[in-house]
């Protein structure tokens, strides 16, 4: 084989993780040559990353369309399409010039020899850890259309959790922006025009009066309008910049853990999703170390994510998951104790696909609760807002009488 390539593979066997070395012609040549010796979860052990093209490196590439995207090459792949028609096909229908110049790129990437993981590899701001490692999964067992389906259902039930959450906030954020602009345009164009009766008068005014009609001076400023716009401006380039530093990103990850009200929504929703992820795993065959260690990777909390890496460390000591899970104080003791019914019935990706299912409830329960307390709230909230402007106006007129006598 004088075309044949070295390739240095990361696989599981006997419970230990090996790293080998495979001769053979192409990445995917490897990975099956390593799965036939009784390999598990092989995986190169370094990526390849080709430089993406300069377009489809700018902009972004909205999830619904990735969803989409995967369960249309989950469906031509499981009909027998072949990856590159399967590709080629859905690099005509993209939508967006993004989505469509990656696609490009990923099709001629395979069709020179490159894996779909790796080239998949080379747009990790578009597909994240999880759907990298599920690609290389499917393509290592070379079930790549059952990977993808269930890669899709994953995406999927995802989606449905930020929709709702999404919805659950569209309300309350509209008002509450409302209440500002409504606020802000009193405070500039119609306080004014009561201070010049208020100054006519010549009398002292109530304590909220003369708040307002400063507060409306101040905003009344071009320079003090500019101030407020700068430093906004640069409140959010550093709060961008600080996002790329992992111990900034974990301080917000523990305190989202840690608000009273939104620490249930946000630890069930990552656990839905964890398990979702783990039972579509485990059921297609991957070692769970790998399950882990992907499940960690692909956590968005970071709190989260380093309870699931100590896990997937330790799991290789002989210790049941449950009891790793319970170890961890992140997470609910009902969790590991279902784990624990799983494993010992022998279910355990059965018993994680039905947690999924019950969390993800409990997510759409607590979003429904939430908006329901919110929106009265809100309404009561901007009541008291546009209220107390109204009163702080008509006070010195409600009182007309004393502030005349006093002049």
């Amino acid at each position: 084989m004088t075309d044949s390539q070295k390739f240095s593979l990361t696989a599981y066997r006997g419970g230990r993780r090996q790293r080998l070395t495979v001769t053979a012609r192409s990445l995917t040549q490897a990975i099956m040559q390593a799965r036939r010796k009784g390999y598990q979860s092989v995986r190169p052990a370094r990526m390849l990353l080709a430089r993406p093209r300069s377009v489809a490196g700018s902009g972004r590439i909205a999830a619904k369309i990735i969803m989409i995207f995967t369960r249309k090459l989950a469906s031509m792949l499981g009909a027998g399409l072949p990856v590159i028609d399967a590709l080629d096909i859905l690099h005509q229908q993209a939508d967006g010039k993004v989505m469509q110049a990656v696609l490009a790129d990923i099709c001629s990437q395979v069709k020179s020899g490159t894996s779909l993981a790796q080239a998949f590899g080379c747009y990790a701001r578009h597909f994240n850890s999880v759907y990298r490692h599920m690609i290389e999964a499917g393509e290592a067992s070379g079930k790549l259309d059952m990977f993808l389906l269930r890669l899709a259902d994953y995406l999927e039930a995802q989606h449905k959790i930020r929709s709702a959450i999404t919805s659950a906030l569209f309300y309350p954020l509209t008002l509450l922006v409302i209440t500002i602009g409504i606020s802000v345009f009193m405070l500039i164009s119609v306080v004014p025009v009561f201070a010049e009766i208020f100054i006519s008068l010549g009398a002292e005014l109530p304590a909220p009066t003369q708040f307002l009609l400063n507060l409306s001076e101040w905003l009344g400023q071009p320079v003090h309008l500019v101030g407020m716009m700068l430093s906004g401006a640069v409140a959010f380039g550093t709060e961008r910049l600080l996002r790329l530093l992992p111990a900034y990103r974990y301080m917000w990850s523990w305190l989202g853990l840690r608000l009273p009200v939104f620490r249930t929504l946000i630890l069930k929703s990552q656990i839905a999703r964890l398990c979702h992820l783990l039972s579509n795993l485990i059921e297609a065959g991957v070692a769970l170390p790998e399950c882990l260690h992907i499940a960690s990777s692909g956590s968005q909390n970071l709190v989260i994510s380093a309870a699931l890496g100590r896990i997937a460390d330790t799991i290789l000591s002989g210790r049941s998951l449950s009891e790793l899970f319970s170890q961890e104080t992140v997470f609910p003791d009902e969790l590991s104790q279902l784990i624990a019914v799983g494993e010992r019935t022998g279910t355990t990706e059965d018993m994680l696909d039905a947690l999924a299912r019950y969390y993800s409830e409990e997510v759409d329960t607590l979003l429904t609760g939430l908006t329901t307390i919110i929106e009265p709230v809100m309404i009561v909230v901007i009541g008291i807002v546009i209220g107390g402007l109204v009163l702080a106006l008509y006070l010195p007129i409600f009182s007309a009488g004393s502030v005349l006598s006093g002049q």
